[in-house]
């Protein structure tokens, strides 16, 4: 067996047909074989020429001779593609999750009231949403708890709760 390398990356194996008994390279053979064989023949190459094996595709191309067969080697650098994530932008909406009807109407008379809401009863209490520029979070917190929702939460509110109120101003911008 003769190995030459032809350039970087790029070696060529001439076989005799007894050192491709040997090494137990039969081209009509199984894959399962083959693929075997292949190996350990590029483990010896790796070892005699220096191809770096790691991170790298082989393409191997197999050609008749006379007395045997020619192997063309060659390795290319595997790119890895990268994995781009995106992460959306929040929806910024607040709800005031009120006890009883009293602290719904007394945040709704007040000055302290947003704009633009949507007003749901969820499992027997109130929920006030509005996007979160339009509510003072502080003056609301004396009427109920609030909390930050996102739009799986806004979704959810919007599918289980019962719409009381409509929103004065387009609020639908978080879905």
């Amino acid at each position: 067996m003769r190995i030459d390398m032809l350039e970087i990356g790029t070696v060529l194996v001439t076989m005799e047909e007894k050192e491709q008994e040997s090494c137990g390279l039969d081209f009509s053979a199984d894959s399962a074989k083959l693929k075997k064989a292949l190996q350990a023949l590029l483990l010896r190459v790796d070892r005699e020429c220096g191809l770096k094996s790691r991170g790298r595709s082989y393409l191997v191309e197999a050609f008749p001779s006379r007395s045997g067969c020619l192997l063309l080697i060659s390795t290319h650098t595997v790119e890895r593609r990268r994995r781009v994530w995106r992460i959306k932008k929040q929806s910024g909406f607040l709800a005031c999750f009120l006890d009883h009807a009293d602290a719904m109407l007394d945040l709704l008379r007040s000055d302290n009231a947003p704009e633009s809401y949507e007003l749901y009863l969820l499992r027997g209490s109130y929920v006030l949403a509005a996007p979160q520029n339009d509510m003072n979070a502080a003056a609301l917190s004396e009427y109920g708890t609030l909390l930050r929702l996102n739009a799986v939460s806004l979704a959810r509110l919007r599918e289980y709760g019962r719409r009381l109120s409509y929103p004065k101003n387009n609020c639908k911008e978080a879905i």
